[in-house]
């Protein structure tokens, strides 16, 4: 999932000036701070972790 996110990063900053990622969570993540806080590193993106 971090693949496919760090993709849409690449592709839509040149579009867009800020991104906001919400992530449905089915258990898969274990430590949602970090799995959020590596991605927001990208820059003016922000994600928000659904958990189930």
């Amino acid at each position: 999932m971090i693949e496919e996110i760090s993709a849409d990063i690449t592709a839509y900053s040149k579009q867009y000036e800020r991104q906001l990622f919400v992530i449905y969570d089915l258990g898969f993540i274990q430590n949602g701070e970090e799995f959020r806080r590596d991605i927001e590193n990208a820059g003016n993106v922000k994600v928000i972790i659904v958990k189930h």
